[in-house]
């Protein structure tokens, strides 16, 4: 009987360590359940901005687009067009000279501006060799049209962009019977474009008016 008392306070302690210790085992799984799962954070992906680009429309404080109201002159034989204004004088096939005489000059046609100083443009179109460059045609040009006696170097042109095509330009080159003459050539489809200009004044004298009237150049075929 004393054995039995003396092993009742030993079972008394193993129970409550028992109850203890599962007490702790449970508040610990129980901890374990209500903490968050640790993720990836995800960047936030929005949409770029827009790459659009609208176009600018003219108001009315803008300067108006001073060919408008310009003639043009189409070319379907020789695949060009260019725009001049009502004041200038256009022939086609002929030429005038400083003295008002006319003249027989098949493909060409001839531009003569209003103003001071003004400036004659004749326009000549010939068939050439496309193997061969520009500088090269228009020394060939140059030999067989016996341009005047005007010479120049034809390796010191200045690059001119003529209906989208390489040019080259050569300022003052000489002088004709009106003034001081430049000259301006150009290739494409095998067709050398030669422009010849002469004027009372320099180039830098016309220069603003010539290149606003060569600026209309197209090439359409």
């Amino acid at each position: 009987m004393s054995y039995q008392k003396g092993i009742a306070p030993i079972l008394i302690v193993i129970l409550l360590a028992a109850l203890v210790a599962g007490y702790l085992i449970w508040s610990g799984y129980s901890n374990n359940r209500t903490k968050p799962i640790p993720t990836t954070q995800t960047a936030q992906v929005t949409n770029p901005p827009s790459t659009s680009t609208s176009t600018a429309t003219p108001s009315s404080s803008q300067t108006p687009n001073e060919t408008t109201n310009w003639k043009i002159y189409v070319s379907k034989e020789r695949g060009f067009s260019i725009e001049y204004p009502p004041d200038y004088d256009l022939r086609v096939g002929k030429i005038a000279y400083v003295d008002g005489v006319e003249s027989d000059a098949p493909n060409t046609i001839q531009i003569v501006s209003k103003g001071t100083p003004n400036f004659l443009c004749n326009i000549v179109f010939k068939n050439v060799d496309p193997s061969k460059t520009l500088i090269q045609n228009i020394n060939s040009e140059r030999q067989q049209s016996q341009q005047g006696g005007l010479e120049f170097d034809s390796g010191k042109g200045t690059d001119y962009l003529l209906g989208g095509s390489h040019g080259l330009l050569y300022a003052d080159a000489g002088a004709g019977a009106y003034g001081p003459v430049t000259y301006i050539y150009a290739m494409n489809k095998g067709e050398l474009y030669s422009f010849y200009i002469e004027s009372h004044g320099n180039f830098s004298d016309i220069k603003n008016d010539l290149n606003k009237l060569l600026s209309t150049f197209k090439f359409t075929n």
